[in-house]
């Protein structure tokens, strides 16, 4: 004779059996959505550079071939110029590589590949990656200003948060030229959706400003 004990055990076991199928369902979409935020965002992160470092090679070319000029000038400027284009190009290898290994959060893998130079150059090395993250900040402005005027809704939504995606990717880089622990680029990815927010309210603000 089966108990009453067994008989409510059998009668759950369903009830468990369908929760543990949704939570890896759940789990699977969130990893799936994960992936696809990566992959986006890093395509968003890769157009960045490639615009970045076309427009430096382009402003090169028109100093240097330039007739006239001082030829020393013109060197300065190659060397200058090198630095940016190298470490952008840098990136986009590092984009690639972890991209092509499912890394995942990308942005994060990324950054952990950025070893802390000498200290006199680390300076140097995180302003050029805040320049970079102002430049996402800015593009998520932008589309939200845009938005009232020109794009679509959802095409600005969109932009906003691959920016915002590239962003935080560039502020991981910018803090990563100082230190390389593992933990407190996890935890600045953690709390990015601050981030997100308050840019989202400045954007928010600026589109009531320009109406």
């Amino acid at each position: 004779m089966i108990s009453s004990e067994q008989s409510t055990n059998a009668e759950a076991s369903p009830v468990q059996d369908d929760i543990g199928t949704a939570g890896r369902i759940a789990l699977g979409l969130v990893k799936v959505l994960r992936y696809a935020e990566d992959w986006v965002g890093g395509f968003t992160t890769a157009l960045i550079d490639s615009g970045f470092v076309a427009l430096l090679v382009l402003a090169t070319l028109d100093h240097t071939l330039a007739p006239g000029g001082v030829a020393v000038y013109k060197a300065a400027v190659i060397v200058a110029v090198t630095i940016p284009v190298g470490l952008s190009l840098r990136h986009l290898c590092w984009l690639w590589d972890e991209a092509r290994h499912y890394s995942s959060p990308l942005a994060l893998a990324v950054a952990a590949r950025q070893r802390p130079p000498w200290m006199l150059i680390r300076p140097i090395i995180s302003a050029f990656w805040l320049v970079y993250f102002v430049a996402g900040c800015f593009f998520a402005v932008s589309s939200e200003i845009a938005s009232k005027e020109q794009l679509p809704r959802m095409g600005a939504i969109l932009m906003t948060f691959l920016s915002l995606y590239a962003a935080n990717g560039y502020l991981l880089l910018a803090i990563s030229a100082w230190t390389h622990r593992r933990k407190t680029l996890e935890w600045i990815w953690r709390w990015r959706l601050v981030l997100d927010l308050l840019v989202l309210a400045l954007a928010t603000c600026g589109a009531r400003l320009f109406r």
